[in-house]
């Protein structure tokens, strides 16, 4: 008697219609998704690391700079608003689509 584990009584899956290739096709196309994703992920990532590291480090500064001129928290201040103002600009500019200029066009159709 065969055991329900080998597969030998069960119906063909939908999306195998004969050959294997068709499926590993498709895992093909997951995996080169899934890696896309990955890589933007991973780019988001570092984005934020970014930003959130030039505010710390611009704190700090700030900090050290008021504690040296008896200040506090002016440098502190201005440190933090400087920070997230360039990180909000370097996020802005790493995120927005690039402005391609349009190639020059040598002339239309009607024009002959």
């Amino acid at each position: 008697m065969p055991s329900s584990q080998d597969g030998a009584n069960l119906p063909p899956h939908p999306e195998s219609r004969g050959s294997g290739e068709e499926v590993d096709e498709g895992r093909a196309l997951s995996a080169r998704a899934i890696a896309v994703e990955s890589k933007e992920l991973g780019r988001l990532a570092g984005m934020g690391m970014q930003f959130a590291l030039t505010i710390l480090v611009l704190a700090f500064g700030g900090h050290w700079l008021d504690q040296r001129l008896g200040t506090l928290p002016l440098f502190l201040i201005v440190g933090v608003s400087l920070g997230f103002v360039g990180g909000t600009i370097s996020m802005v500019k790493r995120t927005s689509p690039r402005q391609r200029p349009r190639p020059a066009q040598t002339g239309s159709p009607t024009d002959e």
